[in-house]
């Protein structure tokens, strides 16, 4: 994490380097701390930057960041894909 660009580091906030503890300042709602580093692709003008969030619903998210004017800045989430509406004979 030490190696990432100062403005993405800022950015992430307070985050456990990767296979280090969950970020004490990261916790759910019944007190599990959930999100630490877990790598980086840095290149000459992006970068994808993955994140390990833990708890019940253990997954890998990712935040991308782009150059601009010489300076990193977040992009926006694309979001979670929407599931496909069910059949009609499952929503009877």
């Amino acid at each position: 994490m030490t190696a990432l660009p100062a403005e993405i580091r800022a950015a992430l906030g307070e985050m456990s380097d990767r296979g280090g503890p969950f970020a004490p300042g990261c916790v759910s709602l019944h007190g599990e701390p959930h999100s630490r580093f877990a790598g980086a692709r840095v290149g000459a003008d992006t970068a994808q930057v993955r994140i390990e969030r833990g708890g019940i619903a253990h997954f890998v998210d990712t935040r991308n960041f782009r150059k601009v004017d010489g300076h990193w800045v977040a992009l926006p989430d694309a979001g979670l894909p929407t599931a496909p509406p069910a059949p009609l004979a499952a929503r009877n």
